[in-house]
């Protein structure tokens, strides 16, 4: 509403004029009323000065109300003035966002020692019980609780704020600087209302504490900050801070290298037990390498082999390049990760000799190999891990089961991207058996089994376990931490896998990952695989385009998570008719996808993507050679029961049957409706493993009711083996 805006402006200067120069108790209406400048309005000509004292009221309500807007066109004018005041920025450390905020609360202390007498009045006003016998009448009549229609705007908010004995006169100012301040630890839209509180506290303790000068306010302001609205929310946020202030002394104060490598890595340390700070871990992380690699190259290098310091500093070295990979590979940085994990292999091996640290290089070496789409390479390396760290590892020792299970979990997530997922479902299975013994490390395990039931073609057996992850794990991580948010995401492409879009959106509708706070601090790679599945099920063309976009110019067009946005427009423009657009975008990912293994399950997707599109086009010749192809790299090995193996097969049968080739269409679907046990067959006689003995395709599959009702069609007297559930989830 311009003309209440307008209104509340000319108000504010005619307040300030009076209550500058007569104190609340005598201020009078009509004399703020005769002081207005409004341009227009019941006939008075253009730049009539003053109105009425009752049309005053009927704009305002209370007198407090005035004295609030009187202090907020100061405040105006003293922003305009001072031109020098710091913008609010971004912040990466703690030190240097509590200063920030400590900053601006001196700038509004400031203010209110230089309009003391003006402050002085808004005081009065607030705490006026006249005010509150009008907000308890306005309560009992014709508005809600006592509201007053101020319309909107600045001014308006500051109006209504006041109308409720509160001061948001500062609300906006402190807003942006609390926010970057904010960003350091959490997401800067959290939490919300802090701005508005703040601001009156920050009004009461300046008008209170008349001998504090505007430094010793701003430090108990920003320290009720802090504990408020960031320790309080960030349990972590304190030790952050602690680990920062010992590194800064040992920077600042001239001591030897090695107390500057031992700091940073208690910060590393900190950083990534957060679980949230995964960008600034791996900044930190590449810094202290780089330091101690010149340590031990600089000042101790002339030091014998074997000496004691040159080893702890190759210890440490070998335990940051192994820390700065498992950030790097959170953060979608693969090649980057590698580079470092083999540095820390070949630390651990060679120079230190040492199993334990090896191990741990060769768990990380084989997830990063995993995800660039080397699985053989990949299950080699975690193999050998649990090889040694079960030759090691004692029955009563939690710290070493712990280890061992991290690198299970690795051998499994190998297993999976090498489409060997009956080996990943039983290695899976029967680790989560070990850490329900052992619970350090079942939250991991869980969730890896939920995943891999998920790429099985289980979602709602995976679904289930990721809902129990979520439960009874996550609510020790905070909401926008990386587990917490991965947990969120197997969730949503499970439900997305059953076909219920709009509860995967609802999933994902708040989730942090969305902001391009999530993305810069915790995992680019996470955010964009989140966003990915958000899109598909908003199915929002536009949505998916700009996460394309995004993920092309983060990642990099040849990323594992960039071919797989990639993919899933490919399959969009084939649903939405644009076969020609398809079949390009299909045939450039297929030249991306040069560096994967040979037989790697994903290009099977590919070929299958191919294949369809030509059929769209009437191609059915290289239709046909293309889903040959596909069916071709899985065909005898372990994955020839993979989903992305039996899409392959549907899309072959589809085909036949529209070319008239009834029979080996009816053939291609029946080893899709094949029940056989796929997963889990080979773990032997125990009585209670029956209940593992899952097929390919859970009952109520897509692709599966997609074959059936092919085969109904060509068939209608087929015996599908459909007719009823011969499995059941238990609670």
């Amino acid at each position: 509403m311009p003309d209440s805006a307008n209104h509340l402006t000319a108000i504010a200067e005619a307040a300030e004029s009076v209550l500058s120069r007569t104190t609340y108790r005598s201020m009078r209406m009509d004399e703020v009323a005769g002081e207005l400048r409004i341009e227009s309005g019941r006939g008075r000509p253009s730049g009539h000065r003053g109105r009425s004292g009752v049309w005053l009221y009927g704009e305002v309500k209370a007198k407090g109300v005035l004295a609030a807007l009187a202090v907020a066109h100061a405040w105006q004018r003293w922003t305009a003035e001072r031109p020098q005041q710091a913008q609010p920025h971004a912040h990466r450390r703690a030190e240097d966002a509590r200063a920030a905020v400590r900053h601006a609360f001196a700038d509004v202390a400031a203010f209110c020692r230089k309009h003391d007498f003006l402050l002085g009045q808004l005081r009065a006003g607030l705490g006026d019980t006249a005010a509150d016998r009008v907000r308890g009448a306005a309560a009992g009549g014709s508005h809600s609780a006592g509201e007053h229609d101020f319309g909107e705007g600045h001014l308006a908010v500051i109006a209504r704020e006041a109308w409720h004995g509160r001061s948001a006169i500062f609300a906006d100012y402190l807003a942006g600087h609390l926010a970057s301040a904010t960003a350091a630890f959490a997401p800067p839209r959290l939490p919300k209302g802090a701005a508005l509180h703040l601001s009156s506290v920050a009004t009461v303790a300046c008008t209170d504490d008349r001998e504090a000068t505007p430094d010793v306010l701003a430090a108990g302001l920003e320290g009720y900050w802090f504990g408020r609205y960031v320790s309080s929310n960030v349990p972590w946020a304190r030790s952050l801070e602690s680990a920062e202030a010992v590194l800064s002394r040992a920077e600042t104060s001239g001591r030897a290298a090695r107390h500057r490598i031992d700091a940073h890595g208690a910060l590393i340390m900190e950083l990534l037990s957060t679980n949230v700070l995964l960008v600034r871990a791996a900044e930190e992380a590449g810094h202290a390498e780089r330091l101690v690699a010149a340590a031990i190259d600089g000042p101790y290098a002339t030091g014998p082999e074997g000496s004691e310091t040159r080893r702890q500093l190759i210890e440490v070295r070998a335990d940051l390049t192994s820390r700065l990979s498992l950030a790097l590979h959170r953060l979608g940085r693969h090649q980057e990760s590698l580079a470092s994990i083999e540095t820390s292999l070949r630390l651990s091996d060679e120079a230190l000799a040492d199993p334990s640290r090896k191990a741990r290089a060769l768990t990380n070496l084989a997830d990063t190999l995993a995800a660039i789409g080397r699985p053989d390479e990949a299950v080699e390396h975690a193999e050998q891990a649990v090889r040694i760290r079960s030759a090691t590892t004692g029955q009563s020792d939690p710290t070493s089961r712990e280890r061992l299970s991290l690198s299970r979990n690795a051998l499994v997530r190998a297993y999976a991207a090498g489409g060997r997922l009956d080996e990943a479902v039983r290695e899976s299975r029967l680790l989560l058996a070990d850490r329900a013994l052992h619970p350090r490390g079942i939250h991991l395990a869980r969730l890896g089994l939920a995943d891999v039931l998920f790429q099985a073609g289980h979602p709602t057996r995976g679904a289930l376990l990721a809902r129990q992850t979520h439960l009874t794990d996550t609510p020790g991580y905070l909401p926008f931490s990386y587990a917490y948010q991965h947990t969120l995401l197997i969730i949503a492409r499970c439900t997305l896998d059953l076909e219920r879009p709009a509860e995967a959106a609802a999933l994902l509708a708040a989730s942090p990952a969305l902001d391009d706070w999530f993305r810069t601090t915790v995992s680019p790679q996470l955010a964009i695989e989140i966003r990915l599945c958000r899109a598909e099920a908003t199915g929002e063309p536009a949505e998916l385009n700009a996460v394309a976009r995004l993920a092309d110019q983060t990642l990099g067009p040849a990323h594992p998570t960039t071919l797989q946005v990639r993919r899933t427009v490919a399959r969009t423009r084939l649903v939405s008719g644009d076969a020609e657009a398809a079949l390009r975008d299909w045939n450039a990912i297929r030249n991306d996808e040069a560096r994967l293994a040979p037989r790697h399950p994903v290009r099977v997707g590919t070929l299958t993507g191919i294949a369809e599109a030509h059929a769209a086009l009437g191609q059915i010749d290289r239709a046909q050679a293309h889903f040959a192809e596909a069916r071709a790299i899985a065909d005898g090995t372990a994955a020839d029961r993979h989903p992305l193996a039996l899409a392959a097969r549907l899309g072959a049968a589809r085909l036949a049957a529209r070319i008239g080739r009834t029979g080996e269409a009816v053939d291609l679907l029946e080893q899709i409706l094949d029940r056989s046990p796929a997963y889990d067959r080979r773990i032997g006689a125990s009585s209670d493993d029956g209940a593992w003995e899952l097929p390919a395709l859970e009952d109520d599959h897509p692709l599966l009711r997609a074959a059936h009702a092919l085969l109904a069609e060509l068939r209608p007297d087929a015996v599908s083996g459909l007719d009823g559930a011969w499995w059941t989830i238990t609670e």
